[in-house]
């Protein structure tokens, strides 16, 4: 876990998954709310945010998310990743 925090690499990699994971949960709101998130709703679930974006972050890093295993990985493996998450 050490050797995680001496590769700035997988750190910016990091930062761009709690940037994405914010997004992602934000649009998610904006979706269900039809574009007007409750003031209520979004109070709470800022106050819980980076809680919840801390927790993720060291799931990715305990289950080795960013190992070199990524990097034989292609374009053609995303594009099946995104088709199956769709």
């Amino acid at each position: 876990m050490i050797s995680f925090f001496t590769n700035p690499r997988k750190i910016i990699l990091l930062f761009i998954d709690i940037i994405l994971s914010f997004a992602a949960i934000y649009c998610a709101y904006l979706l269900r709310w039809d574009g007007n998130i409750p003031e209520y709703l979004l109070d709470r679930n800022l106050k819980y945010l980076p809680f919840f974006l801390f927790i993720r972050s060291i799931v990715y890093i305990s289950f080795k998310f960013y190992s070199k295993f990524w990097e034989y990985s292609s374009l053609e493996d995303l594009i099946e990743i995104v088709k199956a998450v769709f």
